[in-house]
């Protein structure tokens, strides 16, 4: 359920397929945006111990953000902010 939480968050605040890729570049699955059966089951089989890897794999797709676009960089804080409210939610 903890990453599934923090999968949802991600949609909304990164977008659907942003969310699905992200999801997949941590469960090491090939990264369609498409949450099908393969990302299913490797998500199924890693459980919480995958959380730290997709939150910091989210953090990272947010320096790439600001790395095309630096003025957005003000955001960073807010973002990683709303990161850590997740690990303390999921991980309580």
């Amino acid at each position: 359920p903890a990453l599934a939480v923090a999968l949802f968050d991600t949609v909304v605040n990164c977008g659907i397929m942003t969310g699905a890729m992200i999801l997949q570049k941590t469960l090491g699955v090939p990264q369609d945006g498409k949450i099908g059966p393969v990302t299913i089951k490797a998500g199924n089989s890693g459980g919480i111990t995958k959380l730290p890897g997709f939150l910091g794999n989210r953090i990272d797709h947010y320096h790439k953000i600001i790395l095309k676009n630096p003025v957005l960089d003000r955001f960073f804080i807010g973002w990683v902010k709303r990161v850590m409210r997740l690990v303390a939610l999921c991980l309580g």
